[in-house]
C-alpha cells in the first residue's frame, strides 16, 4: 500500500511533479486499504489478553495508615458501578491496557 502511494506521488510528467514540489501541493488519490494479519499472532494476542484480564478473584490484605471506610465489590456490583460511572470504566480500561503492554514487553524481545 505504501509503495502504491509512492508510485502515485511520483506519477505524471516532470513539469507536474516540479509544480507540486514548488507549490507544496499533493496528489489526491483514494487507495484501497490492504490489511494482512497472522492468525497465529491474533490467537497469541487473544490468549495474552485473556491471561491478563480474565483472572480469578484474589484476596488481599490492606493496612490503612489513617481511618477510612472500605467497600468490597463483587463482580455484579462492580459491573453495575462501571455502567453508572463511565470515567471509572475508562480508567480501569487504561490500567488494563498498560498491563497488557507491560506483559507484551516481558514476553517478546
Amino acid at each position: 500500500m505504501v509503495n502504491e502511494a509512492l508510485d502515485r506521488s511520483r506519477s505524471g510528467g516532470l513539469p507536474g511533479r516540479v509544480w507540486r514540489s514548488i507549490t507544496g501541493s499533493g496528489v489526491s488519490a483514494d487507495l484501497p486499504a490492504k490489511v494482512a494479519y497472522s492468525p497465529v499472532a491474533v490467537r497469541r494476542f487473544v490468549r495474552r489478553v485473556k491471561r491478563t484480564v480474565d483472572r480469578p478473584p484474589r484476596d488481599a490484605t490492606v493496612t490503612a495508615l489513617s481511618p477510612m471506610e472500605v467497600v468490597v465489590l463483587g463482580r455484579r456490583e462492580l459491573t453495575g458501578l462501571l455502567a453508572e460511572v463511565p470515567a471509572m470504566a475508562r480508567r480501569l480500561l487504561v490500567g488494563m491496557a498498560r498491563r497488557i503492554r507491560e506483559a507484551d514487553t516481558r514476553t517478546l524481545p
